[in-house]
């Protein structure tokens, strides 16, 4: 039980030993009540809520795109600003991070429908594109274009919420 709970990058050796001990022993039968339960899956509901739930992931994957987007100006602009100012490698390691795992989401394989599937990829598409760009113009200090590549990324974004939003909030699912 405890190893679950490293694996997940939960730090609990801060607790006090007699404190950890009492936490676990408050939570055995509702840990081992959830592992007695059969995973949820995509594979195991039916084709509607299998388009719902891509759906809902590919709308929730753009707003972390998006927003993971407009840190990075905003880290490079800032940068640019204040001379004195350096950018973090950190920081911006932690946000290509984010990107990172919400372009996965784009690239699952779901059973979407063929027309907000190809959407979706078009769109895609565009992302890659523009942050290509994005990236090249953080180095190069070409502010416009800069902006502009974070622009082209949003309206993606949105372009991909507006095709996914009927499959993800239909009354059916609800």
């Amino acid at each position: 039980m405890r190893d679950s709970v490293n694996e997940a990058g939960i730090d609990v050796q801060r607790f006090p030993g007699d404190l950890q001990n009492q936490v676990w022993e408050m939570n055995r039968e509702y840990v081992r009540a959830q592992k007695s339960k059969p995973p949820r899956s995509i594979t195991n509901v039916s084709p509607d809520d299998a388009t719902t739930v891509a759906a809902r992931a590919l709308i929730e994957a753009t707003w972390e795109l998006q927003k993971a987007v407009w840190s990075f100006y905003d880290l490079h602009t800032r940068y640019r600003t204040n001379p004195t100012v350096v950018v973090s490698a950190h920081e911006e390691s932690q946000i290509l991070g984010q990107i990172d795992s919400a372009l996965k989401v784009f690239r699952q394989d779901y059973d979407l429908p063929p027309s907000l599937s190809a959407g979706a990829k078009d769109e895609l598409g565009r992302i890659n594109i523009a942050l290509l760009k994005l990236k090249e113009f953080a180095i190069s200090v070409q502010e416009p274009e800069f902006k502009i590549a974070a622009t082209q990324i949003q309206d993606a974004c949105e372009q991909i919420r507006v095709a996914a939003k009927p499959y993800a909030y239909r009354a059916s699912a609800q």
